[in-house]
């Protein structure tokens, strides 16, 4: 009866995993490919550590979906699609475009000088503790 059972079970897992990943091949999340199939996410997880041809199937069918997206952006971009192209050239132009952004802080109210000294005019006490690197060379003593 035991090994009736445990084939039983074998079995379960071996249409549960085809089942997962036919669902995951028509497009669906894995949350989703889960709830659709009633593979419990848990079961999921422990045959992707447990299994690595199942693995190996989740990431090439996932990886498929990179490249289909990759493929309709560099199309997007062909037809003139300016934020594909700029998208695509910084994230796939080997190095020779990179995104750059430009950003301006601004201090409202007091300038960083004067907010420098009313914390160099702190008490003593309201001073932080020597915890071994203060900026100071570790010589023990409060930064001032």
């Amino acid at each position: 009866m035991a090994k009736r059972a445990s084939t039983i079970g074998a079995h379960k897992k071996v249409v549960g995993k085809a089942a997962v990943l036919k669902q995951l091949e028509e497009g669906s999340s894995i949350i989703a490919a889960c709830e659709a199939t009633n593979v419990p996410r848990r079961s999921f997880y422990n045959w992707m550590n447990d299994d690595p041809d199942f693995q190996g199937d989740v990431f090439t069918i996932l990886n498929g979906r990179t490249t289909i997206v990759e493929d309709a952006l560099f199309g997007s971009a062909l037809r003139g699609n300016v934020t594909a192209q700029i998208f695509w050239l910084c994230n796939r132009g080997g190095g020779r475009w990179r995104h750059v952004q430009q950003l301006e802080h601004k201090v409202v109210g007091e300038t960083l000088g004067k907010i420098i000294d009313k914390l160099n005019d702190l008490p003593e006490e309201l001073l932080p503790e020597n915890d071994g690197d203060n900026g100071n060379g570790g010589n023990g003593q409060k930064r001032r």
